[in-house]
């Protein structure tokens, strides 16, 4: 009990804050040369928001640890961006093979099959087919979590605020042992279909190097849920004891608190690394209204709720969503198997923006950029 009164002490809580702030200054200063460097805003705008997921957990950990008594509501709400960011991560490598249409082309020019591999359970998909379809559902693979995740969430609160939740405790009698489970389900098939689709994908993204960038997601991710299910455990066994005057799942929110401080740090060099600005880099910044533009771009949701709705909407089930031209592919919806080859010039190229420039981003408009066709 005694190696653990840090946490409720200056000895805890000022490395955590330095290590906070650190992080915010690491990331903030990478997510601002993009922003003021906004040349790509298709690609840049998923980097912007996988580079978020840093100082979120870094910063919503401090004053988790800080204030103990709002711990469980900032880490539950917290907890939702990882899903959204599994989604840019998707998008971001759709775009680096030049959007769903060309990706489904290659497949089908180069008779494409997923590898066979135990090592990542795929020895089962002898004869599956990549076409448009299986593009279709590893995208409602990865959609599937965006929206669990945030049912999860708010049972979580009801649970929580009617006292039935009990966070860290493994009894049947209470809601956490039932969210873990349809959590872990459900991550578990959105990372599944992240596996495949990178396997299916890799000989047309290995250009681009996207292994940094996948280790920075996963270990956010992984490393920060499966050493909170460590410590849940360790003070389950009785390895750790809580702090005087507070409960197991206190003390362990508090010490997962503390670490998540620390390692994001790390985590946000790492960011600078895998999202470099080298390949958008343009010779004047703008000023700072047209980079607030371009945060609100960058924030802005329309691309997932649009995605969303062509995954799952039954009228599109032999359709690939191809986004609208500000998000960088065709615009419209468009049968991937009789695709004609114009579509090609659709995309954008990987070196700039030809067909629409930044400046065309107003502050009053996130919405679809001057002459875009309304989208299926």
């Amino acid at each position: 009990m005694g190696g653990l009164v840090f946490l409720e002490e200056a000895s805890g809580l000022v490395p955590a804050g330095l290590c906070s702030l650190a992080t915010q200054g690491v990331a903030g200063y990478s997510i601002h040369r993009h922003l003021s460097n906004y040349t790509e805003p298709r690609i840049q705008r998923y980097m912007i928001r996988i580079i978020l997921m840093v100082p979120l957990y870094s910063m919503s950990s401090f004053f988790s640890l800080a204030f103990p008594s709002i711990a469980f509501y900032l880490t539950t709400i917290r907890s939702c961006y990882e899903a959204y960011v599994l989604y840019n991560f998707m998008s971001l490598c759709l775009y680096y093979v030049g959007g769903p249409n060309d990706l489904v082309m290659h497949w089908e020019t180069d008779d494409a099959q997923v590898p066979l591999s135990y090592l990542w359970c795929t020895c089962c998909l002898v004869n599956l087919k990549l076409n448009g379809v299986f593009l279709r559902r590893i995208v409602q693979g990865v959609l599937q979590f965006v929206i669990v995740k945030l049912v999860l969430t708010v049972a979580a609160l009801v649970l929580e605020l009617a006292g039935g939740y009990q966070d860290g405790s493994w009894s049947f009698t209470h809601g956490y042992l039932y969210v873990t489970i349809f959590y872990n389900v459900s991550i578990a098939v959105a990372l599944y279909a992240l596996v495949i689709f990178y396997l299916a994908a890799e000989p047309y993204l290995r250009p681009q190097r996207p292994l940094l960038k996948f280790i920075m997601v996963k270990s956010v991710i992984f490393v920060t849920y499966w050493q909170s299910l460590l410590l849940s455990l360790l003070f389950f066994t009785g390895a750790l004891r809580p702090l005087a005057g507070r409960s197991e799942e206190d003390t362990s929110g508090m010490l997962q608190n503390f670490l998540i401080c620390l390692e994001c740090l790390p985590g946000a060099f790492l960011s600078l690394r895998g999202f470099p600005l080298r390949a958008h880099a343009m010779p004047e910044e703008k000023g700072m209204r047209q980079t607030l533009c371009n945060l609100k771009h960058a924030l802005s949701v329309h691309d997932v709720l649009q995605d969303t709705e062509h995954a799952f909407d039954r009228k599109y089930g032999q359709f690939v969503m191809m986004t609208s031209p500000r998000d960088g592919y065709a615009s419209q919806s468009s049968p991937v198997v009789s695709a004609p080859s114009s579509s090609r010039s659709a995309r954008p190229s990987p070196k700039g923006l030809s067909d629409v420039h930044l400046d065309v981003l107003l502050c009053a408009d996130v919405g679809p950029m001057p002459g875009e066709q309304a989208s299926m």
